[in-house]
């Protein structure tokens, strides 16, 4: 799973640069990483994106567009594997305690795909 998380960091560090409440810059990502278990011939992740920003949620919309339009369709190959996202369309506007802060959160299925010679 490090694998994916290294990815995840690459990929998702163009659109926001501070991960994880680290810093006190905004906007913020923080996203979960959890393994769906099927019966199909690849890995299934469901990725949630939480995306943070002060009194406003416009930038946040905007990168929350950007990862739409653009990783919710791309196809990653590190090594033998591919990653595949797909966008789930569920955007949701999450109230905080602290009303200075407006969040987002979302979610990407992710696939991964091992490459098998013959």
């Amino acid at each position: 799973m490090n694998s994916i998380k290294n990815l995840l960091n690459a990929v998702l560090s163009q659109y926001v640069p501070s991960f994880f409440m680290v810093g006190d810059g905004f906007p913020r990502l923080v996203y979960e990483l959890k393994q769906l278990y099927t019966d199909e011939p690849y890995k299934k992740y469901l990725v949630t994106l939480n995306l943070y920003d002060r009194f406003t949620t416009e930038k946040i919309d905007n990168i929350v567009d950007e990862i739409y339009s653009d990783v919710a369709r791309a196809t990653y190959t590190q090594g033998e594997r591919h990653y595949k996202f797909y966008n789930n369309s569920d955007r949701q506007y999450v109230a905080e305690s602290d009303k200075t802060i407006n969040r987002i959160m979302t979610t990407l299925e992710l696939r991964v795909y091992e490459r098998e010679d013959d």
